[in-house]
Protein backbone atom coordinates (compact mmCIF):
# COMPACT_ATOMS: atom_id res chain seq x y z
CA UNK A 1 0.00 0.00 0.00
CA UNK A 2 1.41 3.41 -0.46
CA UNK A 3 1.46 5.96 2.25
CA UNK A 4 1.66 10.11 1.68
CA UNK A 5 3.96 12.19 3.49
CA UNK A 6 2.91 15.85 3.58
CA UNK A 7 6.17 18.12 5.00
CA UNK A 8 5.13 21.92 5.19
CA UNK A 9 6.35 24.94 5.95
CA UNK A 10 4.21 27.88 7.72
CA UNK A 11 4.88 31.42 6.76
CA UNK A 12 5.67 32.07 10.11
CA UNK A 13 8.45 28.90 9.88
CA UNK A 14 7.29 26.46 11.89
CA UNK A 15 7.29 23.14 9.59
CA UNK A 16 6.27 19.54 10.29
CA UNK A 17 5.12 16.36 8.74
CA UNK A 18 2.60 13.77 8.55
CA UNK A 19 1.63 10.83 7.48
CA UNK A 20 -1.08 9.53 5.67
CA UNK A 21 -1.84 5.56 5.19
CA UNK A 22 -3.96 5.61 1.68
CA UNK A 23 -5.87 8.19 2.29
CA UNK A 24 -7.20 11.22 0.34
CA UNK A 25 -4.60 14.25 1.27
CA UNK A 26 -6.74 16.92 -0.61
CA UNK A 27 -8.88 18.18 2.51
CA UNK A 28 -5.32 18.51 4.52
CA UNK A 29 -3.76 20.26 1.50
CA UNK A 30 -6.37 22.53 1.07
CA UNK A 31 -6.30 23.47 4.29
CA UNK A 32 -2.34 24.04 4.05
CA UNK A 33 -3.00 26.00 0.94
CA UNK A 34 -5.45 28.69 3.36
CA UNK A 35 -2.94 29.11 5.62
CA UNK A 36 -0.19 29.78 3.58
CA UNK A 37 1.80 27.26 3.95
CA UNK A 38 4.57 25.27 1.77
CA UNK A 39 4.50 21.73 0.84
CA UNK A 40 5.44 18.95 -0.79
CA UNK A 41 3.12 15.46 -1.18
CA UNK A 42 5.85 12.30 -1.47
CA UNK A 43 5.09 8.71 -1.73
CA UNK A 44 6.54 6.34 0.89
CA UNK A 45 6.10 2.79 1.12
CA UNK A 46 6.13 0.48 4.08
CA UNK A 47 9.50 -0.72 4.61
CA UNK A 48 8.60 -4.07 6.45
CA UNK A 49 6.52 -4.93 2.43
CA UNK A 50 10.09 -4.20 0.75
CA UNK A 51 11.98 -6.45 3.15
CA UNK A 52 9.40 -8.93 2.58
CA UNK A 53 9.32 -9.14 -0.71
CA UNK A 54 13.11 -9.59 -0.55
CA UNK A 55 12.64 -12.98 1.70
CA UNK A 56 13.57 -11.11 5.15
CA UNK A 57 11.61 -9.84 7.99
CA UNK A 58 11.68 -6.36 8.76
CA UNK A 59 13.56 -6.75 12.44
CA UNK A 60 16.67 -8.10 9.66
CA UNK A 61 16.29 -5.77 6.82
CA UNK A 62 15.91 -2.57 9.27
CA UNK A 63 19.38 -3.53 10.62
CA UNK A 64 20.95 -2.98 7.12
CA UNK A 65 19.35 1.00 7.26
CA UNK A 66 19.87 1.88 10.94
CA UNK A 67 23.44 3.28 11.06
CA UNK A 68 23.92 1.93 14.77
CA UNK A 69 24.63 -1.77 13.45
CA UNK A 70 27.83 -0.64 11.27
CA UNK A 71 29.74 1.11 14.33
CA UNK A 72 33.09 -0.33 15.80
CA UNK A 73 31.01 -1.43 18.57
CA UNK A 74 28.28 -3.19 16.47
CA UNK A 75 31.37 -5.19 14.96
CA UNK A 76 33.03 -5.66 18.63
CA UNK A 77 29.80 -7.70 19.76
CA UNK A 78 29.31 -9.58 16.97
CA UNK A 79 26.18 -7.52 15.32
CA UNK A 80 27.64 -5.97 12.34
CA UNK A 81 25.86 -5.14 9.06
CA UNK A 82 27.01 -3.36 6.53
CA UNK A 83 24.99 -0.06 6.58
CA UNK A 84 22.83 0.45 2.89
CA UNK A 85 20.61 3.58 3.73
CA UNK A 86 22.79 6.04 2.95
CA UNK A 87 21.39 8.81 0.80
CA UNK A 88 17.97 6.80 1.27
CA UNK A 89 14.63 8.87 2.41
CA UNK A 90 13.11 7.89 5.60
CA UNK A 91 10.32 8.52 7.32
CA UNK A 92 10.29 7.13 10.74
CA UNK A 93 12.61 5.56 13.16
CA UNK A 94 14.69 2.20 12.46
CA UNK A 95 14.35 1.61 16.41
CA UNK A 96 10.13 1.54 15.37
CA UNK A 97 11.05 -0.68 12.60
CA UNK A 98 7.09 -1.37 11.88
CA UNK A 99 6.74 2.19 11.62
CA UNK A 100 9.07 2.53 9.31
CA UNK A 101 8.61 3.85 5.85
CA UNK A 102 10.87 4.14 2.27
CA UNK A 103 10.58 6.72 -0.30
CA UNK A 104 9.00 5.24 -2.98
CA UNK A 105 11.75 5.94 -5.27
CA UNK A 106 14.19 4.96 -2.69
CA UNK A 107 12.73 1.40 -2.47
CA UNK A 108 14.61 0.10 -5.55
CA UNK A 109 17.89 1.85 -4.63
CA UNK A 110 17.72 -0.37 -1.37
CA UNK A 111 16.95 -3.82 -2.88
CA UNK A 112 19.85 -3.29 -5.35
CA UNK A 113 22.55 -2.62 -2.56
CA UNK A 114 21.12 -5.40 -1.02
CA UNK A 115 21.80 -7.42 -4.13
CA UNK A 116 24.95 -6.47 -4.93
CA UNK A 117 25.81 -6.92 -1.05
CA UNK A 118 24.29 -10.30 -0.91
CA UNK A 119 26.74 -11.38 -4.67
CA UNK A 120 29.65 -9.51 -3.20
CA UNK A 121 29.21 -12.14 -0.23
CA UNK A 122 29.14 -15.65 -2.34
CA UNK A 123 32.17 -14.24 -4.40
CA UNK A 124 34.12 -14.00 -1.72
CA UNK A 125 36.65 -16.60 -1.27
Amino acid sequence: MRHLVIEWTAPNGLFGAEMHHGTDVEAETKQLQRDGCTFTVEPYLQFGEVCRELGMQCQYGVRYVDPNFSTDAARAKGNYYEYLGEGLRFYGKPANYHDLYIHEEDAPKFVERLAEMRRAEREWP
